[in-house]
């Protein structure tokens, strides 16, 4: 088979390609560069804005007082793995924004290079992994959130090491790297609950290129899902514990489809509306039932708050999600901010998009087994856009799963330079 893997010859793997000394210089050079800007960039301190305020009251409390606690209540509505690596920041190297953006800059360094990385062994090509990590060094999206203090680049890298540790596995379907990718998806859950959905994409798209074959796969499987609970299983008791309800990750569900409802917002973000309807429907439960609610309760109301909705406006509640499912794989073009920024990026997507997307297609009806996991890397975008477009309202949330596009677009820009020698 050529490196840059056609689907004309059946071969289990390609070539791995090797890095000149100078190429892995330079990329040490250039995210170390990118990551020194993005700490400049921000202020020694800030205003903490969105969910910032929440995760930093949670490490300062791990750390205070070596409980997850949030106003009191023990917090199951945010899975543990961001606040407690924010409290280790704290704790290990001080609470200013710039150390927070260092290490943000971190996981982004370690997103890169395995963007690059399997970008150059899918198709074979280091010219491939190059455009890859060049890619992923400048998207813009990835130098935005790292300015902040949320989980989007902890989240993201846990993703793109849960897509090399499936490859691992389609590579070699053993119960060993059945139960890293188990793990790997596990700690990426830990982090977001979403984790867990993109697991269940690749082994959609894993069963899809078997063909039919499933039987010999439910052992492989079953060890998968004893990784994801090795690291989910304590937490979850921890969860039963505390609130009496099985919250395997996280609550949130419902608060999520209710904002994604909402008719006056058209399920956009909107803090002032958004708030208002979220606590005046908590007042109006806790007045019904004569007591405080427990974060389970209070997402259950928020649930069935979507829900009527739905019941009462199905026609608008139908143009609603499709619109936000428009907002999650593309972006709002019209609204506010600025227009240039609106379509340029709207511009990039779609160009991406049309980068990425053959690659993907052709996995799909590819003999060899390195080109067909592209075809498996682009069921578990769909499926994780067809289940997260229930709840999640902006296309900063598939941000995580970008890394998918950006290396079907790598083996697209790297096929011309296939005529000359990797």
């Amino acid at each position: 088979m050529n490196r840059e893997g056609t689907q004309s010859t059946v071969s289990p793997a390609l070539p791995a390609p090797r890095y000149p000394r100078a190429w892995l210089l330079a990329a040490v050079l250039l995210v170390t560069l990118r990551g020194v800007a993005l700490v400049l960039s921000v202020p020694a301190e800030t205003v903490l804005t969105g969910d910032e305020p929440y995760y930093d009251a949670l490490a300062r409390t791990i750390n205070a007082t070596h409980t997850y606690v949030h106003k009191g209540e023990p917090d199951i509505h945010r899975p543990p793995g961001w606040p407690v690596t924010l409290a280790t920041i704290y704790r290990f190297f001080g609470d200013s924004r710039r150390t927070v953006v260092a290490c943000q800059t971190t996981f982004d360094a370690l997103t890169i290079v395995l963007c690059g990385w399997l970008a150059g062994r899918l198709f074979g090509s280091r010219k491939a992994g190059l455009v890859a990590f060049l890619l992923a060094l400048v998207w813009p999206p990835w130098l935005r959130e790292a300015r902040l203090m949320g989980t989007e680049p902890l989240f993201t890298t846990f993703t793109t090491l849960l897509l090399v540790a499936f490859y691992g596995f389609v590579m070699s379907p053993s119960w060993r790297t059945a139960l890293l990718s188990g793990v790997v998806a596990g700690l990426s859950a830990l982090v977001r609950p979403t984790g867990l959905v993109t697991l269940a994409g690749l082994g959609l798209g894993w069963l899809i290129q078997r063909r039919g074959r499933f039987l010999a796969d439910v052992p492989r499987f079953l060890v998968m899902l004893l990784g994801v609970v090795l690291v989910v299983g304590p937490w979850t008791l921890r969860n039963y514990r505390v609130s009496h309800h099985v919250v395997p990750v996280a609550v949130g569900s419902g608060e999520q489809f209710y904002l994604g409802s909402v008719i006056e917002t058209e399920g956009r973000w909107d803090h002032r509306t958004w708030w208002r309807l979220r606590d005046n429907a908590i007042r109006e439960a806790e007045a019904a039932a004569g007591r405080p609610l427990d974060a389970f309760e209070r997402d259950h109301v928020w649930m069935e708050h979507g829900l009527a909705i739905w019941r009462a406006h199905p026609a608008q509640s139908l143009w609603i999600s499709i619109k936000r499912f428009w907002r999650l794989i593309l972006l709002p073009v019209l609204g506010p901010g600025s227009a240039v920024v609106r379509f340029g990026f709207f511009a990039v997507l779609l160009v991406l998009y049309a980068l990425a997307l053959p690659r993907g297609f052709e996995g799909l009806r590819a003999g060899d087994h390195a080109t067909r996991y592209a075809g498996i890397l682009l069921v578990a975008v769909v499926f994780f856009v067809g289940v997260s477009s229930a709840i999640y309202t902006i296309s900063r949330f598939l941000e995580p799963l970008r890394s998918v596009f950006l290396i079907l677009a790598a083996g697209t820009l790297a096929r011309p330079l296939a005529r000359r020698r990797e």
